[in-house]
């Protein structure tokens, strides 16, 4: 009676298998390690970003009550322009006159 090659396929299928999840599980792990050293760096930086929103929001309510800041607003972008010229006072002694 002649020997069936089933067995020997199947136990190669499964050592493949096996290396293939190793190999899935190293990479894995590589992965998450990259990722755990860049989480602080991530954090800083949301840190950061909230200070500089929370100064922004604050320096446009300063911008406000104190209109000699708009300029300065307007040219850092926090501020769009306005759509109505500013006057000059050229502009006014021809009106007044």
């Amino acid at each position: 009676m002649k020997k069936s090659p089933l067995p020997e396929i199947l136990l190669a299928l499964l050592a493949a298998l096996a290396l293939l999840t190793a190999w899935y599980s190293v990479s894995y792990r590589s992965a998450m390690k990259h990722i755990a050293e860049f989480q602080p760096r991530a954090e800083q930086y949301a840190r950061s970003q909230a200070v500089l929103n929370n100064f922004f929001g604050e320096l446009v309510e300063y911008g406000k009550k104190n209109p000699a800041v708009e300029p300065i607003l307007q040219q850092a972008g926090l501020r769009p322009a306005s759509s109505v010229p500013a006057t000059t006072s050229s502009t006014v002694k021809a009106v007044n006159h």
